[in-house]
C-alpha cells in the first residue's frame, strides 16, 4: 500500500493546483506498485484576464468553488479528499 493511499484509504488520490493562470486537477491511481494517471482536466484564464500570481485569491470563494466543481463534473471526480497547492508568492 503506498503512502498516499494510507492517508486517504484509496487507491485513487485527487491533486488541485489553484495555479496563477489556471486550474488543473489530475487523478492518480495506485496499481501495481505504481502511480497511474486516470484523469486531468485544466481550466485556463483568458489571456486578456491573465492574473497576477494572487488573482486566484482575489476570487471569491464562490468563483473558485465554481471553478473547481465544474472541473469535476467534467471529470467525472467523486473523491471527496484531496491534495491542494497554491502559487508560491500567495504563501510568503
Amino acid at each position: 500500500m503506498s503512502f498516499l493511499s494510507k492517508i486517504f484509504g484509496s487507491k485513487i488520490s485527487l491533486g488541485i493546483d489553484l495555479g496563477s493562470g489556471s486550474v488543473k486537477i489530475s487523478a492518480l491511481e495506485y496499481k501495481d506498485n505504481r502511480w497511474i494517471l486516470k484523469n486531468y482536466g485544466q481550466v485556463r484564464f483568458k489571456k486578456e484576464e491573465s492574473p497576477i500570481a494572487k488573482k486566484i485569491l482575489e476570487l471569491s470563494d464562490q468563483q473558485v468553488a465554481y471553478l473547481k466543481n465544474t472541473l469535476l463534473k467534467k471529470m467525472d471526480i467523486r473523491q471527496k479528499k484531496c491534495f491542494a497547492s497554491l502559487p508560491i508568492s500567495t504563501g510568503f
